[in-house]
């Protein structure tokens, strides 16, 4: 471990916090001296980036997803990018479950001819049938065995700029929950999302939707809330992003949008948020022990 500068305010020290958190690197924001906050790298092969980094965060570049918290504790962090999706670099940048589901929802995207041709991806839809009204049972074909369906529907796209906007956000939101938390875990909260809150619109309108926006929707509720629940998390989303993914919440439901698969959205943005709340509190439970 190796201390690579002495940052004077606690503002700025939380920001380099953030900013070497979001890109990776294991740190230690150390008890302030009277000169400042010093800041430790632990890996030594991360010394040369993270002085980078320094010089990076000095000429103020902006973060647009997420800002510093507080300094309370040290936050030893983990990796996240803040890339975009179309270059190959950033592309491998993504966490593999992340990556596996762009490249996924993409080949969908190329066969399915944007949903003109949903004969063709008629298995991954969530049911051939719609709901009968007043009866609530899973459809024949889960019953039957066909369980991928509860969650295929996320990669069904019906537009461009539903998968560019869809993608786009899994780059930010579920590449920095992958990169933070692990693959396991980011695919267990994705099954999740989209498990309840695909049910959920089927039983609202049927089988007739599709997209990654409830899991998009799911990240955001996951952040937003753990990051007001747990201010040691170390990352908390710009209330920025809340807004504009609210209002455009606000905007689908209108009307004005088309149709659009709204219970999805709200499915996803409650159980994001729900584990998110419990994952915050279970955190604090675990530093009372």
């Amino acid at each position: 471990m190796r201390k690579i500068a002495i940052i004077p305010e606690a503002k700025e020290a939380a920001g380099f916090s953030a900013w070497l958190g979001q890109r990776g690197i294991e740190h230690h924001i150390g008890e302030p001296t009277s000169e400042g906050y010093p800041v430790w790298i632990y890996n030594e092969a991360e010394i040369e980036t993270a002085q980078n980094l320094l010089d990076q965060f000095k000429q103020g570049i902006p973060q647009p997803v997420f800002i510093p918290q507080k300094i309370k504790r040290p936050l030893p962090q983990r990796k996240k990018h803040t890339l975009f999706l179309w270059k190959r670099k950033q592309l491998l940048d993504l966490g593999p479950i992340g990556l596996t589901m762009a490249i996924a929802s993409f080949g969908i995207a190329l066969v399915s001819q944007l949903g003109h041709r949903v004969d063709l991806v008629e298995f991954l839809f969530y049911s051939r049938y719609v709901p009968q009204s007043g009866v609530i049972s899973l459809p024949p074909e889960i019953m039957t065995g066909q369980i991928w369906r509860l969650f295929t529907p996320i990669f069904l796209h019906f537009g461009l700029l539903h998968i560019v906007f869809n993608l786009l956000w899994l780059k930010d939101l579920g590449g920095a929950l992958e990169n933070r938390h692990g693959s396991i875990y980011f695919l267990t909260l994705v099954l999740v999302i989209a498990g309840i809150s695909n049910t959920a619109q089927y039983f609202v309108s049927g089988p007739a939707f599709g997209g990654l926006s409830g899991v998009v929707y799911g990240f955001l509720g996951f952040f937003w809330i753990r990051g007001k629940c747990d201010p040691a998390y170390g990352m908390k989303i710009n209330p920025s992003i809340v807004i504009m993914m609210l209002v455009w919440f606000v905007i689908c439901l209108t009307g004005l949008m088309g149709p659009v698969a709204n219970t999805v959205h709200g499915a996803g943005l409650a159980t994001g948020m729900a584990w998110g709340y419990v994952s915050s509190k279970a955190t604090f439970f675990k530093k009372k022990r």
